[in-house]
């Protein structure tokens, strides 16, 4: 399958000090896991970078939010973000989300493995994340099945916040 993508961000070191102190704070907060039922440091430390390279590419400032998961990530979005060490892409759903859309983020690594950009993958419609999933599944077997989409063909490329024509 060839996936396209809207951009690639490339992280400084201040994105991944900010990322990793967020971690920190929602790791304190909400005490989750990762969707193969593992603590979760390194799953939130890759959905604050996804949040920040969504931000930098819709040009608005990040802004950390722990404790508010019922509130969409940035700009009416949930971002999703899949680490450098996922073998198969995919973007979930899960059934607290309020946004109306969601956005793949893939988290790219440099040689010396440091995260060094975040790849627009693209987003969906919530709804239709849903529907192309069929059933929900819980990989962690932790209690909170999501909508998991390996199928990332119908990503949108184009977001209606940004200016495409050049």
């Amino acid at each position: 399958m060839t996936l396209g993508w809207a951009a690639i961000i490339h992280f400084t070191e201040e994105d991944r000090a900010a990322a990793r102190a967020c971690s920190i704070k929602m790791i304190q907060t909400a005490r989750s896991r990762d969707h193969f039922g593992q603590d979760s440091p390194q799953s939130h430390y890759h959905g604050a970078l996804g949040e920040i390279a969504f931000s930098r590419f819709l040009r608005i400032p990040w802004k950390c939010h722990p404790g508010e998961g019922s509130r969409p990530d940035v700009a009416g979005y949930e971002v999703r973000a899949n680490g450098p060490s996922v073998p198969r892409p995919y973007i979930k759903s899960k059934a607290n989300d309020q946004a109306s859309r969601i956005v793949l983020v893939l988290i790219a690594a440099s040689r010396d493995h440091a995260e060094a950009s975040g790849i627009i993958a693209g987003w969906m419609p919530t709804d239709e994340v849903r529907t192309r999933a069929g059933r929900r599944t819980d990989p962690g077997a932790r209690g909170a099945p999501a909508w998991m989409l390996y199928d990332l063909s119908h990503l949108r490329t184009t977001f209606p916040e940004v200016d495409h024509r050049g």
